[in-house]
């Protein structure tokens, strides 16, 4: 079978088979049954991301009639290599991944989170440190390298003077959970994350982070999907999406990833991201 194959070729953490029969009502007139992965870049841990995104899997099934795949990675680095060997149909990225996949291989989106994507900064409660000067001489935990995060933590610092290797250091960790894990034992001064993620993590931990910075914010994070997948199929998925925030089962998905709402998504609105990579490469 093509999936199964492909996929066990590329080591996914996770693999997690949804058909229509294990949703909630399935779609008349739903059309011979296909297969889709979808995939989830790994911002949160492997399990997290499974608990929160193979119920949306489940959804997509419901409301094509077709049969998902639901998989994650443990590292950015291996969902990347899954990403260059085109092995998802559907896609949740962040920014920089998307325009990436959108040049390459023709990705168009589907849906984005409503609000900007800002990094912030963030230091413990008790932290003399309240403003980004006073991270002269600290250190700055981040996510991975290829994250959004990163990205737009580096553009900031530069376009305020900030010589990172010089005047701040900045060092890269597994995830965002690992960043700001940094901050809380020490081993930073702050970390730069996203306030999603900060959402999670201070949830999980019972504990408090102090946002010090927020930088202007670019198109969010946002599903998308490959050439091979049929407009029909895509449409389905849009306008559920979009309508999450309109019912009960919609807004529990909704709450479950911590965001107020989706909205159409234009491939134009990442042209600021893909000039941002330039700069920043």
């Amino acid at each position: 079978m093509r999936v199964l194959s492909r996929i066990t070729a590329c080591s996914l953490v996770f693999m997690l088979a949804v058909s229509c029969g294990m949703a909630e009502a399935s779609p008349k007139n739903s059309g011979p049954e296909k297969e889709y992965v979808f995939g989830v870049f790994p911002y949160l841990a492997p399990r997290e991301i499974e608990r929160i995104y193979a119920p949306i899997a489940a959804e997509f099934a419901a409301v094509t009639g077709q049969r998902f795949f639901f998989s994650t990675n443990s590292s950015f680095n291996r969902f990347h290599q899954n990403m260059d060997n085109e092995i998802y149909d559907i896609v949740f990225v962040q920014p920089f991944f998307y325009a990436e996949i959108a040049d390459r291989y023709g990705y168009r989106p589907i849906a984005v989170r409503a609000e900007s994507l800002p990094a912030i900064l963030v230091v413990k409660p008790d932290s003399p440190i309240r403003n980004l000067q006073q991270l002269k001489g600290k250190i700055i935990a981040l996510p991975p390298r290829s994250a959004a995060i990163s990205y737009l933590v580096k553009d900031y610092l530069t376009k305020h003077g900030m010589r990172v290797g010089q005047d701040v250091t900045l060092k890269h960790h597994r995830s965002h959970a690992n960043c700001m894990q940094q901050v809380l034992v020490n081993a930073a001064d702050a970390c730069g994350t996203a306030p999603p993620a900060l959402r999670f993590f201070t949830e999980k931990m019972k504990t408090r982070l102090d946002i010090i910075v927020r930088t202007p914010g670019i198109a969010n994070s946002l599903f998308a999907a490959h050439p091979r997948v049929p407009k029909q199929i895509i449409e389905k998925l849009r306008n559920d999406i979009i309508g999450w925030q309109n019912h009960d089962k919609g807004k529990r998905l909704l709450k479950s990833v911590k965001v107020s709402g989706f909205t159409t998504a234009r491939d134009s609105d990442y042209d600021p991201v893909r000039r941002l990579a330039k700069s920043i490469e």
